[in-house]
């Protein structure tokens, strides 16, 4: 069942919307302050990920939905219900300092959302079918670059190795 779902959805669904997309601007109220951006992949699954501060911490929230009943309207336009299932919810730095990303939390739910997508060129208009909610995603060449990292954990750990390394050199010279 599901290789024949994912076979509807790669020959229904433009190849040009697979990718990483940055969300330009919303008048939905309730999503996350922070760096918005969906995955879209050659499965029928989104990514929703908002990336922000959480005090001492760098927080990456990520909801996963699968795609259902796409139905092709006309030109790169199409209608779809999103399933949202879970939503994860991971560290990735902590006082500006990379770590290694870790889930601290995990949350399963249900939510239905009745969407319809359109693509113009490189940005994407989501629509709420039930409400006046829309999503202009503008499509994002490269790997998003966290917020709130200052240094990565390699380059701090270096740092401090070789400034322990030169106050021992230092401290027998004297």
């Amino acid at each position: 069942m599901y290789q024949i779902k994912m076979k509807i959805y790669t020959n229904v669904i433009n190849p040009l919307m697979f990718g990483t997309w940055v969300l330009r601007v919303t008048n939905d109220i309730n999503l996350e302050k922070g760096i918005n951006y969906i995955q879209l992949q050659e499965e029928p699954i989104i990514k929703l990920k908002t990336l922000n501060k959480d005090g001492l911490f760098g927080i990456k929230k990520s909801r996963t939905a699968y795609i259902n009943n796409i139905n092709y309207i006309h030109d790169n336009c199409y209608s779809f219900i999103l399933n949202y299932s879970r939503k994860n919810i991971y560290s990735y730095s902590f006082l500006g300092i990379e770590i290694p990303e870790f889930k601290s939390n995990s949350v399963s739910y249900s939510n239905e959302k009745k969407l319809t997508i359109n693509l113009y060129e490189k940005t994407l208009l989501i629509c709420d079918n039930e409400s006046p909610l829309y999503y202009i995603f503008d499509l994002y060449i490269g790997k998003i670059k966290y917020p709130n990292i200052e240094t990565s954990i390699n380059t701090f750990i270096f740092t401090q190795l070789f400034s322990i390394l030169l106050s021992i050199i230092i401290s027998k010279i004297i």
